[in-house]
């Protein structure tokens, strides 16, 4: 116990507490910094991601209201493009 009690007065008499202060000061600052930024990253990613969910939503509303009133815009398109092609064919004869 005696050799432990003299290396840590040893150890007290190389350490520089004012320095050592300082750099835990600074690492509590910088880490405060740190977590601001991580936050305000996040929260713009979040954001970002939100429009997402907001098209699909939309997206899904806009089908609903067309399959209650019997529009399937798949089919229309297939008839369109058909309907283009008779066209076609039509003016090239």
């Amino acid at each position: 116990m005696k050799g432990v009690t003299k290396a840590m007065g040893q150890m007290n008499r190389q350490m520089n507490l004012p320095s050592l202060q300082k750099i835990m000061q600074e690492f509590e600052r910088q880490n405060e910094k740190m977590e601001m930024v991580t936050e305000v990253m996040g929260d713009a990613i979040d954001d970002a991601l939100e429009g997402d969910e907001e098209e699909e939503e939309t997206e899904d509303l806009v089908n609903q209201v067309l399959d209650e009133i019997g529009i399937d815009v798949n089919q229309e398109v297939i008839l369109s493009f058909q309907l283009l092609l008779l066209h076609a064919c039509w003016l090239s004869d």
